[in-house]
């Protein structure tokens, strides 16, 4: 998604420190197993529209599909993904304040890219969170749903996810307010495990969109290594 933002700490020879979210991808979700839909049917709105007045009824509607897909699945390992994308879809307040990047906003553009992806026989990929913890153990447990290409269905081993997320400040009068989210982006990483400098080490390979939803996690901090062009 155009407009993300790759939260960065410092640089150093060892690379970039950020802080964030790593994810384990899991369980595929076929075209297949979603309603099928006409694409006559289809209304996209575009980004202005989306900004106005948020997702359309037709996205609302494939979106709750797949919440009620996530809730015939086993439920205990997708429930807080199914009430969170539910709760999202039901809450349709718009931001009285005018910001040229709400958080809402962030959500429908990634929102309807999920949407895009079931329409166009793309694959979607549960993810679960490996590192990081609520504060003071309280929370729920953030979950997301990636969309995926074909050919990477079959790639071999685990496969990882980080999100960069940051939040941007309102102005008051003397003071700055935070807000709870800004915009994020995530990349698929490889991620051996170990830590440098105290930090979980990640190598970057491509971005991916998804959808994701936080509620007092914690971010983690890592290194990502240095794109192997600027190291010759």
């Amino acid at each position: 998604m155009k407009h993300c933002r790759f939260s960065v700490s410092y640089l150093s020879k060892a690379g970039i420190h950020t802080k964030g979210f790593l994810w384990k991808l899991l369980d595929m979700i076929r075209p297949d197993c979603l309603r099928k839909t006409s694409l006559s049917n289809r209304k996209s709105p575009s980004q202005k529209g989306l900004y106005r007045h948020g997702l359309n009824d037709y996205q609302r509607s494939r979106l709750f599909d797949l919440v009620g897909l996530l809730n015939q699945r086993d439920k205990r390992r997708y429930k807080r993904l199914a009430d969170d994308l539910d709760d999202y879809l039901r809450n349709r307040e718009r931001p009285i304040r005018r910001d040229d990047w709400p958080p809402r906003f962030a959500m429908d553009v990634m929102a309807a890219g999920i949407v895009d992806a079931m329409d166009t026989g793309q694959y979607l990929q549960i993810a679960r969170l490996i590192k990081g913890s609520s504060r003071g153990g309280q929370g729920k447990s953030c979950h997301t749903v990636f969309v995926r290409d074909y050919n990477e269905r079959h790639s071999s081993g685990p496969t990882y996810v980080f999100t960069s997320w940051t939040r941007t400040d309102n102005q008051v009068g003397d003071e700055a307010t935070c807000k709870a989210l800004a915009k994020y982006a995530s990349m698929e990483v490889s991620f051996d495990g170990k830590a440098r400098h105290g930090m979980g080490s990640l190598k970057s390979k491509r971005w991916i969109n998804g959808l994701c939803f936080f509620d007092g996690e914690v971010k983690s901090s890592y290194i990502v290594a240095w794109p192997d062009s600027l190291c010759r």
